[in-house]
């Protein structure tokens, strides 16, 4: 299982950047010459500084999955079992299918950050009628899922740095969705979830 898991996750890092980042970003960009990465077009904002910080999270993720046999770090022993790998296998690959899918869904709206220059439509159809942000909910079950199959503590600040980060941006998406959408964009918040869906009363 070992042995299997490694080349699970070398293909898994290598799909994640190529199909959530790579792909799409070229795709826009050749259809609408606008380029969706948005991050550092201002370098003295909390937005840019966020940008650098998710920058430097994916390139520590994808040199520790690619290092991580030579590397000895301290492991959580309760995640070392084969139902805890199976679980890991599910949770990061239902999440690069969540963030396909609700990068499709976006189509022409997707950007990495806040795009000041060119204005995007509301969308809240797809995986969006259940979460306002399912992109970065994604990213989150994944950096979970990674920490369940490299269980060390090293993953598991990752994670956290990950999940503060993720807040970061989501309420700056939040106040400049509010900004744009105005009232729509307050119904809509009222009824769906900032990750999750909301309860029904």
């Amino acid at each position: 299982m070992s042995k299997f898991l490694d080349w699970y996750l070398y293909i898994y890092i290598f799909s994640f950047i190529f199909f959530a980042i790579f792909l799409k970003t070229w795709m826009l960009y050749k259809k609408t010459g606008i380029n969706p990465v948005t991050f550092q077009r201002n370098t003295d904002s909390v937005h840019d500084y966020v940008g650098v910080w998710f920058k430097a999270i994916m390139g520590l993720l994808f040199v520790y999955v690619l290092v991580k046999e030579i590397l000895i770090m301290p492991t959580i022993d309760i995640f070392n079992h084969i139902g805890f790998q199976a679980l890991g296998i599910v949770l990061t690959l239902s999440s690069l299918l969540l963030i396909i899918w609700a990068q499709h869904v976006m189509g022409n709206s997707w950007r990495i950050g806040i795009d000041r220059e060119h204005s995007t439509g509301l969308v809240i159809k797809g995986p969006f009628q259940w979460s306002r942000n399912p992109i970065f909910l994604g990213m989150l079950i994944s950096t979970f899922g990674l920490v369940v199959l490299i269980p060390t503590y090293l993953m598991c600040f990752l994670f956290i740095l990950s999940w503060l980060l993720i807040n970061i941006q989501v309420r700056l998406e939040e106040k400049y969705l509010n900004e744009m959408h105005g009232e729509t964009y307050l119904v809509y918040k009222s009824t769906v979830g900032r990750f999750l869906p909301k309860l029904k009363h």
